[in-house]
């Protein structure tokens, strides 16, 4: 399923580490490309988001943290900074509809480039049934609902509009989920399961 999350991510906009799988066997193994090595396999310096909020293991919604704090950081010290808020934005709108609540703090991180720190790629993408992120979407709450987010625009710095217009864009993408899900020869029991999850937010 993670190869099916970085597809739909892909489609829905994000900016994702680039992935495949290939066969071993009985088994498919999913390979995810370093985004932290240039083409040279020089380092790019990479952090987790833990490490640039100076917080610890354990620090998500339940002690009161979450992508607010992320884009405070953005804000702060990013050197890309509406394109950055944009993209946060668009991932927690994505992960939301498939349910990714594995996204605490060490699932997001920054990459030092020549300009100063700029969100990394997108990775460890997977579905579940949950009703809540791991973080808080806005300044108070943590349940995975897409009009909460659309309502919170401002936390995140962004315009009414600009909000509107990247969860239809998210939403569109997601529409075609059945498709790539078969593409990709997922079991019937795990598109029946993930069905009213994904199809709740999309219109479906």
């Amino acid at each position: 399923m993670q190869i099916f999350c970085h597809i739909m991510g892909r489609k829905a906009g994000l900016n994702v580490a680039e992935t495949r799988t290939i066969s071993g066997g009985n088994f498919h193994i999913f390979l995810s490309k370093r985004f932290d090595r240039k083409g040279d396999r020089k380092r790019i310096h990479f952090a987790s988001a833990l490490t640039m909020l100076g917080l610890t293991d354990g620090d998500n919604a339940s002690t009161g943290y979450g992508y607010t704090d992320i884009a405070d950081f953005i804000i702060q010290h990013g050197s890309n900074v509406r394109h950055d808020l944009e993209e946060l934005y668009r991932r927690v709108a994505f992960y939301i509809i498939v349910g990714n609540s594995d996204d605490h703090f060490r699932n997001h991180g920054f990459l030092l480039t020549c300009k100063g720190w700029e969100l990394s790629p997108a990775y460890d993408i997977n579905p579940t049934l949950s009703e809540n992120q791991s973080l808080l979407i806005n300044r108070s709450t943590s349940v995975a609902d897409i009009e909460i987010l659309l309502a919170s625009a401002g936390e995140y710095m962004l315009p009414a509009e600009k909000a509107v217009q990247i969860i239809s864009e998210v939403k569109t993408a997601m529409k075609s989920w059945r498709t790539e899900a078969r593409k990709l020869g997922l079991p019937q029991r795990d598109i029946d399961m993930f069905a009213p999850r994904f199809d709740k937010w999309i219109g479906i």
